[in-house]
This record gives structure tokens, C-alpha cells and sequence, in this order.
């Protein structure tokens, strides 16, 4: 009977991108209120990196550790789309909302980096999307 290892596996990604973004709005104005739409589209330069930490608990061996570390560039897409409303409520004070979304392709994300056979040559996997929607609002006030 061989008593059974334990181990850890910490997973860490870093998607640097360098590029340029061209976009357009459209903006219906009325005195007190002004609706919009906006959107952006860009290609962009992804240097990814992973680094994989393995730590492995065998009581016969043993502690094991082993790390890779790897990086890759790739071409990305990033795309992002708002919907935002401005209401003046006061001539100096205007309260603005929006729902906002971004679309990332092409990049490296730590799930997709899990690979339990040792690879001759370690490298990144940068075939992930991310997807990030959100509300904001604030107060804008002008002296």
C-alpha cells in the first residue's frame, strides 16, 4: 500500500497589450437630458505570460517543485460598446449613467494554462476571451 501525494498547483497569466482604438458615438441632445451610444474597436499586440507553480507532497519522495514560465505574443481584438444617459440637474451639476461592455479575444487565461504532461517546450495558451459588462454613474459638477 503506497500512501497518496498531495500537491498544489498555483496558475498565474498577464496579457500586456499595446494598440490603438478608433470609435464613434451618437448623441441625441434635448436642454435638460442627452441619450448616447458609443463604440470602440482595436487591434492590439498581446505579450503573454504564464508561470505555473507544481508543488508536489509524496511521502516517499518527498517535496517536489517545479515551475515553467513561458510568454508569447499574439494579435488581440478589443471591442467595447456603452449605452450612457446625462441629465442636468442643476446648470453646474449633471448626473450621468451608462451600462457599459468590453469584448477581449486572444488572450491568455489561467484555466485554459492547466496541462499535467511536461511539455519539451513550455509554452502559452492564448486562445481565451473575457467578456466585462457593468452600470456606472456619477455626478459631474462645473464652477
Amino acid at each position: 500500500f503506497r500512501p497518496a501525494a498531495t500537491g498544489d498547483m498555483h496558475i498565474g497569466t498577464r496579457n500586456d497589450m499595446v494598440g490603438c482604438q478608433v470609435g464613434a458615438d451618437w448623441i441625441r441632445q434635448w436642454p435638460r437630458l442627452s441619450l448616447g451610444v458609443r463604440g470602440k474597436v482595436g487591434p492590439y499586440v498581446n505579450i503573454a505570460k504564464q508561470r505555473t507553480d507544481l508543488i508536489i507532497d509524496d511521502p516517499l519522495l518527498g517535496d517536489t517543485r517545479r515551475f515553467v514560465e513561458a510568454t508569447d505574443e499574439t494579435f488581440s481584438l478589443i471591442g467595447e460598446t456603452s449605452v450612457f444617459a446625462h441629465y442636468n440637474i442643476h446648470p453646474n451639476l449633471t448626473l450621468r449613467i451608462a451600462f457599459e461592455a468590453m469584448f477581449l479575444s486572444s488572450v491568455a487565461n489561467a484555466i485554459e494554462q492547466v496541462e499535467f504532461q511536461q511539455a519539451a517546450i513550455p509554452h502559452v495558451r492564448t486562445g481565451g476571451t473575457q467578456q466585462y459588462l457593468g452600470a456606472s454613474f456619477g455626478f459631474d459638477y462645473y464652477w
